[in-house]
C-alpha cells in the first residue's frame, strides 16, 4: 500500500505490476496497516480511524464520541498489529488498543506518557516514543511498565519519534539531537549527528518513520534526505581500555602531603600500612582507548566503606577522615560502547591508635572491673564496720534517750505547772487592769453615741483608756504604752494611777497641766533620774477635755493626734512630738489647743495599733491614709455600726496574719 497524505489511497498490484485506486478515501492520513482478516486501516489527521474492507468495499470510520475510541483528540500516530490486536498510538491516552475480532477499545501507559508518536512490537514487548518522557517498554498483554529510558540513561532528549526495532533486537529512535542507537543487552547508548554523516540533527518529526526492507536493512526519508543502514554494521567494540594509576597521595595529621606511588612508571606496594591520622587519601587513575576519543567512563568503589560502584568520568577520587581498618580501593573503565575492563585495585590498612585497640580496651576492662571488684570490697568492709558502730551508738543513744525522756517529762511536767502559775498570775493582772479601765456605762452616759474598739495583742495589754467626769467637763484619754503585754500593762499601771493623782489629788483639769504632772509622775515612778539611759519607757496618748453645755473641746497629745470628723470633712488635732517620760520634768511643756464643736461633729482617739496592723495581699501595713479613709466613709453610720465596720474591716485586712500590737479605738458623736 502506499500513503498519500492527501486524496485518494493507491494499491499496488504485484501480479500486474499496476496502482489500483482506493475509491471514496479521501482525506488526510498518517499511517496504514493491514489486520490479520486482511481489513485496511488508515489513520487520519485528526479524524480517528476508518476501516476499510476489500470484500464489500465498505469504509468505517470511528472517532470519539461517535465510539468507544478512547483518544479526544482523534489523532492516531502510528499503528502496529500483533493477534488481531491492533495497538495505536495516541496523542491523550498513552496506547489505545482495539481487538479487531470484538471491535472492543481499550488503552494504557497514560500514567507514564499521555502522548506517544510512534510504536514497535518485538516479542511480548511494545516500544513507545514519546514527547516528553523518553523511551518506554511495555508488556503487550498486561500494559505494565517493563523499561523506559531518559536523559538520565543517555538519552540526548526525552523528546523522540520514529522508533523501530532491527532484526538483532536493538533500538532506533530520532530526537531532535540526532539519530539515537540502542543496544538494549547492555543499555548503551549512543547518537549519531552530523558528525557521523546526518545532513541535519533535528529529526523530531511525528509524521516520519523508520521502515525495514527484506535484507533488515533500515530506510529513513527525511526533507529531500533518504537515509539507509545495516545494523549489523553497528557491532560493538569489545577490546578493553587500559586502567592504571598515575599518583596515591595521603594526608597526615600535620597537613603534609606523602605519596605512596608518585608516578604511573614506579611499582605500586600493595597492603601498605598508614598510622590512624594519615586517613585522608587521594587516588588519580587514567584509562586509554584510542577508538573512544575521549569518551571513557569509571566506575570505582572503597571496599570496607561501601561495595557499591560509583559511576563518574572524573579521574580523581578522594577520601577523608577514614576509620581505622583495611580498604580495598578498585576502579575500572568501560569503552565508548560500554564495555569493562577488569578492576585494578590498591589495599591499604589505617592502623587504630593504641587507644582504642583491642588490648587496650581489653587492659581497661579488667583494671576497671579490678578497680570495681577492690572497691565494692573495701566499701563492703566499710559498711560493716560502719553497721557495728551504728548497733553500738544505737544501744548507747537509746539508753541516753530513754534517760533524756525521762528528765524531758518531769521538765514539761514541771513547764507546765510553771507555765500554769504564770498564766494564773497574768489573769490575775488582766482582772486587776481590767479594774482600772472605766465602766463603758459611765462613758454612754455621757456621751450616749460613742463606742471603745479594744483589742490587746496579749492577755494584758499595753493601751488602755481612762475617763474622769469634773463637774461639767468630761475627761478621756487613750493611752498607749511602751510594748505590750506584761511590761505594757506594768506602764498602764503608772499611767492610769498618774492620771487619776492629777484629777483626784491635784485637781487639775487643763489637759496640758495633766499630761505634765503625768510626765513628772512616771520619772519618779521609773526612778529615771538614776537610770537614766536604761530605762526607756514611756507613753503616747491623746487626752481630751469635753465641755457639753458651751460645746467646746479642750486638746493635748503626746506623740499623738485626734481626728474630728463634720460633715464627711476630716480634721486633724495634732499634739506634742515628745512622749510622756521621754524628758526631764520642767525642761519641756505640752501644750493645750481649744477646739469648738457642732452637733454631729465625731471626735476620734487612737493609739497606732489599728494603722500599723500588717495585711493585705501584700502583707503591708494599714497605714494611716486608709484609715482616716475608712472613718470618714462610715462616719454617717450609728457609732455602734462604726465599730463593727472597723472590726469587720480590721479581721478582712489580717487574714492569717498575726495581730503585732494593741488597737485602742475612741468614737465620740456631740
Amino acid at each position: 500500500e502506499v500513503d498519500a497524505s492527501v486524496g485518494p489511497k493507491s494499491e499496488f498490484n504485484n501480479k500486474t505490476n499496476e496502482f489500483d485506486i482506493l475509491e471514496n478515501s479521501n482525506g488526510q492520513y498518517r499511517a496504514i496497516i493491514e489486520d490479520n482478516n486482511e481489513n485496511l486501516w488508515f489513520s487520519k489527521q485528526v479524524d480517528g480511524i476508518t476501516k476499510f474492507n476489500p470484500k464489500t468495499q465498505e469504509y468505517t470510520n470511528y472517532k470519539y464520541g461517535e465510539s468507544d475510541l478512547p483518544c479526544l483528540s482523534n489523532t492516531i500516530s502510528d499503528f502496529n498489529v500483533k493477534d488481531s490486536i491492533l495497538y495505536m498510538g495516541t496523542t491523550t491516552v498513552g496506547i489505545a488498543t482495539l481487538n479487531t475480532n470484538s471491535m472492543t477499545f481499550s488503552s494504557f501507559g497514560k500514567e507514564h506518557s499521555p502522548t506517544v508518536l510512534a510504536i514497535d512490537i518485538i516479542n511480548d514487548s511494545i516500544w513507545a516514543s514519546s514527547w516528553h518522557n523518553g523511551i518506554l517498554c511495555y508488556d503487550i498483554y498486561s500494559g505494565e511498565l517493563l523499561d523506559s529510558y531518559t536523559t538520565k540513561d543517555g538519552l540526548p532528549s526525552n523528546s523522540t519519534t520514529m522508533i523501530k526495532i532491527d532484526n538483532t533486537g536493538n533500538l532506533w529512535a530520532t530526537s531532535n539531537h540526532g539519530l539515537i542507537y540502542i543496544n538494549t543487552k547492555n543499555r548503551l547508548v549512543k547518537v549519531f549527528n552530523e558528525e557521523d554523516g546526518i545532513i541535519d540533527d533535528d529529526l523530531l518529526r511525528a509524521d516520519k518513520f523508520i521502515n525495514e526492507n527484506k535484507n533488515g536493512e533500515l530506510m529513513m526519508a527525511y526533507g529531500s534526505n533518504i537515509y539507509t543502514w545495516d545494523p549489523q554494521d553497528f557491532k560493538l567494540d569489545t577490546t578493553n581500555p587500559n586502567i592504571y594509576f598515575i599518583t596515591i597521595n595521603y594526608f597526615d595529621g600535620k597537613g603534609s602531603v606523602n605519596q605512596l606511588l608518585n608516578t604511573p612508571y614506579n611499582r605500586l606496594k600493595n597492603n601498605q600500612q598508614l598510622s590512624y591520622d594519615q586517613n585522608n587519601i587521594t587516588f588519580e587513575f587514567s584509562a586509554i582507548h584510542f577508538s573512544s576519543k575521549g569518551n571513557i567512563e569509571f566506575a570505582y568503589r572503597l571496599k570496607g566503606l561501601k561495595n557499591e560502584w560509583n559511576y563518574s568520568k572524573q579521574r580523581r577520587i578522594e577520601y577523608s577522615r577514614l576509620a581505622p581498618g583495611t580498604y580495598t580501593f578498585e576502579v575500572k573503565a568501560a569503552n565508548s560502547d560500554g564495555v569493562w575492563c577488569k578492576p585494578i585495585s590498591f589495599t591499604f590498612t589505617i592502623i587504630p591508635p593504641f587507644w582504642i585497640t583491642w588490648w587496650f580496651i581489653s587492659i581497661c576492662i579488667v583494671l576497671l572491673l579490678l578497680s570495681i571488684y577492690l572497691l565494692i570490697t573495701i566499701r563492703t568492709k566499710q559498711l560493716k564496720s560502719r553497721q557495728l558502730q551504728l548497733q553500738q551508738t544505737v544501744k548507747e543513744r537509746t539508753k541516753e534517750l530513754a534517760i533524756k525522756h525521762e528528765e524531758s517529762e518531769n521538765n514539761r511536767l514541771l513547764a507546765e505547772e510553771k507555765n500554769k502559775e504564770i498564766i494564773d498570775s497574768i489573769n490575775y493582772a488582766k482582772r486587776l487592769q481590767d479594774s482600772i479601765l472605766p465602766y463603758e456605762t459611765n462613758i454612754n452616759q455621757m456621751f450616749p453615741e460613742a463606742f471603745i474598739l479594744f483589742r490587746p495583742k496579749d492577755i494584758v495589754s499595753g493601751d488602755f483608756y481612762w475617763f474622769k467626769q469634773l463637774k461639767d467637763l468630761a475627761i478621756i484619754a487613750a493611752v498607749d504604752c511602751t510594748g505590750h503585754g506584761v511590761p505594757g500593762a506594768f506602764m498602764s499601771f503608772i499611767g492610769a494611777n498618774g492620771l487619776n493623782a492629777a484629777t483626784d489629788e491635784k485637781q487639775l483639769n487643763d489637759t496640758s497641766e495633766i499630761l505634765n504632772h503625768l510626765n513628772e509622775s512616771v520619772h519618779k515612778a521609773l526612778n529615771k533620774e538614776k537610770n537614766q539611759g536604761y530605762i526607756r519607757d514611756g507613753m503616747d496618748l491623746t487626752i481630751c477635755s469635753f465641755n457639753l453645755k458651751n460645746l467646746s473641746l479642750q486638746f493635748s497629745g503626746a506623740k499623738n493626734s485626734i481626728y474630728q470628723i463634720r460633715n464627711e470633712e476630716l480634721i486633724q488635732h495634732s499634739g506634742d512630738e515628745f512622749a510622756i517620760g521621754s524628758f526631764s520634768p520642767g525642761t519641756k511643756n505640752y501644750k493645750s489647743q481649744n477646739i469648738t464643736l457642732e452637733k454631729g461633729d465625731t471626735i476620734y482617739l487612737f493609739s497606732d495599733g489599728y494603722p500599723d496592723q500588717f495585711g493585705g495581699i501584700k502583707g503591708k501595713k494599714f497605714m494611716y491614709k486608709q484609715f482616716r479613709q475608712k472613718l470618714v466613709e462610715f462616719s454617717n453610720l450609728s457609732m455602734k455600726n462604726q465599730k463593727t465596720k472597723l472590726e469587720q474591716t480590721m479581721d478582712a485586712w489580717m487574714g492569717s496574719h498575726e495581730q503585732i500590737d494593741d488597737i485602742l479605738v475612741i468614737g465620740i458623736k456631740i
